[in-house]
This record gives structure tokens, sequence and C-alpha cells, in this order.
């Protein structure tokens, strides 16, 4: 079964990826800001992790740098979201923090749903 975690603070747009995202053979979890979303993803490995970037406590950049500087997690395909950071400047912060994919908030889930499986299908984190 593949995991995705979603770190985001905003309980609407959570429980909207888990609609979207939902199905027999994924598993999602979610964190309420980068503290917890930073132990979720240590320990369960996830294959995608979704990101907010302006979430709590460590925010999503300083995040998506953690999981890329982590030899466990080198695997983990990231997607970072925002409704704020939509320019040129910011999408090479984006880059620069080691994000596989952007997307602009409010979500277009059909895109949404074909990065997440592009992932998935790439493959993902080894079992430990």
């Amino acid at each position: 079964m593949s995991k995705i975690v979603v770190v985001d603070d905003d309980r609407v747009t959570v429980a909207l990826l888990e609609k979207a995202l939902s199905s027999a053979d994924v598993q999602i979890l979610s964190a309420p800001n980068g503290q917890i979303g930073l132990s979720l993803i240590s320990g369960e490995r996830p294959e995608v992790v979704i990101i907010d970037l302006l979430i709590p406590q460590i925010d999503g950049f300083e995040l998506c740098r953690w999981i890329r500087n982590s030899p466990d997690l080198k695997e983990t395909k990231i997607i970072i979201m925002s409704a704020i950071y939509k320019g040129v400047y910011f999408k090479r912060d984006i880059s620069d923090s080691g994000a596989d994919a952007f997307l602009a908030k409010p979500l277009n889930m059909q895109e949404l749903r074909a990065k997440v499986e592009s992932f998935l299908k790439k493959g993902g984190n080894p079992p430990p």
C-alpha cells in the first residue's frame, strides 16, 4: 500500500485532498503543522508528501529541505502547494527547496491526481 502525507493546517484542504486521492491501495495521513509533519514523514516514509508552504512551526520550504537532506527519504516525491507563492521569483525558491512539483491553490484536483499517480508509478521509498 502506498502512503501519502499531507501537511496543511487548513482542514478543508486536507479533507478535499483525502477525498480526491482516496483509493483502495493508498493510505493518506495528515499533519496540521510542520513539526507533526516532520515526525509523521520520518516514521512513515511515504512515497509522496504534499506540503502547503504556509504552515505553523516549520514552514513548507524548511520541511521540504529537511526531506531532501534525509537519506531515508531521498526517493520521496514532494508536491508543494500555495495560494500565496505564485510568481516566477517563488518558483525558483520552490525549486531550490527540492520540490518535485508545485501546484497553486485553489487546487486543480485532476492535475493533482495525475501528478500523484505519476509519482506512485515511478516508485517511492523502499521498505525499511
